[in-house]
Order: C-alpha cells, then structure tokens, then sequence
C-alpha cells in the first residue's frame, strides 16, 4: 500500500439533522468465517452529514460538517441525499412503544443476579417522550394501567416455561426519567491547528422497574 496515500476523515451525521447526506455506497467483503464473499449493504440510517458548497451537471462540492476546509470533495451527485429521503424515523413513536415493549419482555426473565430491578435506556427526542407518556416531567412514576394505555395488554408480564411459571413487572416502582446526553468532545486537526469540537449526542430515557416471578397457578389468578 502507498503509504502517502491521503484518506480522508469521515464522520457519522448525528441522527435526522437538517442538511444534505453522503450515501454509504455498496461494498464487496470477505467473510472470515464462511470463506465466502459478500456485499455489505448500505444501513439507510447511516450516512456522513454534509454541506453542498456547490454543483454542476453531475457532481457535487462537499464540505464535511465538523471537519476543515481542506476535507471539501467533488462527489458524485447520486451520492447526496436530503433528509426527506431518509426512512422512517426509528424514534418515532409508534416504533419507540414496539422497543421499549420488546426491551421489557426481554428483562422479564430469570436472571443471574440476584438484583430484581431492571433498567431500560433508550434515545428519544422530548417531543416524542412527551407524546408517549403524556408528561414533559424529566421525571415521572407511573403505573401499570398507564403503561397499559402506552403499551397494550399483556406488556408487563411474559410466561418463561411450559410449566407456566411467569416474570412480571411489579405494579410499584415503575419510574421513567430523560436526560441530555453530555456530547461527545473531541479535537479536529485544521491546517495544522486543533480546534475543540462538540458532538451532539441527543436525549435518552430510562425506563426502571422491579421483576418478580409466579407460578402457573398465580398467573392464572393475576388473569
């Protein structure tokens, strides 16, 4: 390999931003394990946040956000995408319920530990918290007939044998809270200069509550 060879930086957009995007194109890989070749698939949700500097028939100048000057490129113009063009958003509403409902089945189970709370985090905007749990509290107990409200039926407990034994959310302690991730700092070098930079990081929330387990017969009961 040419070791003067000059590689330009890249760095992954912080989620939907408002700008242009540089696709991740296609890439053929060898798998290690299988001995055989495959193609690595471009991930929808990821891509490089950018700013089009200018453009002609069919290419683009790109300047990297985040990065200096001397990082700017001709691309080709099918590479740039919009963010209209990106997929649903998968900190929608509808698909936050689905993970988090997903998340606490797979708490509901028979742990290693000895310790019976569960703690659930995920990113979400304090829009969409505050459309799912009715409250833009940072913090803020709930109950399970809430929870039933967000989540549907039967989100609270999960048979784990054909015994019928059961784990279950217990119906005191379930607690919600969203934070501001700090961001992420890190230094740039520009012509020779490093410069300070902030990531963004985004918010989170935290889902915490106390696991029990039942019998057949107590699930039943419960029903």
């Amino acid at each position: 390999m040419d070791m003067q060879t000059s590689y330009r930086p890249r760095r992954n957009c912080n989620g939907y931003s408002a700008g242009y995007y540089k696709k991740l194109t296609d890439f053929p890989a060898f798998d290690a394990r299988s001995g055989t070749k495959k193609t690595i698939k471009w991930n929808p949700n990821a891509a490089f946040d950018i700013e089009v500097l200018e453009e002609d028939e069919h290419r683009a100048l790109v300047h990297y956000v985040g990065w200096g000057n001397e990082w700017d490129q001709w691309i080709e113009k099918e590479s740039v995408i919009s963010k209209e063009e990106f997929p649903e958003d998968d900190r929608s509403p509808v698909n936050i319920k689905a993970s988090l409902r997903l998340a606490i089945k797979e708490k509901l189970t028979i742990s290693v530990n000895n310790n019976p709370e569960c703690i659930i985090r995920m990113p979400i905007t304090p829009e969409v918290y505050a459309e799912i749990f009715g409250t833009s509290d940072k913090k803020s107990s709930l109950s399970v007939q809430e929870l039933d409200e967000i989540l549907g039926s039967s989100w609270s407990t999960r048979i784990l044998n054909k015994n019928g034994d059961f784990a279950y959310v217990r119906p005191n302690g379930i607690r919600v809270h969203i934070t501001k991730a700090q961001p992420l700092i890190e230094y740039i070098d520009s012509n020779g200069k490093l410069e300070e930079h902030h990531m963004e990081r985004g918010h989170n929330f935290t889902l915490r509550f106390i696991r029990s387990y039942g019998t057949r017969q107590e699930f039943v009961q419960r029903q």
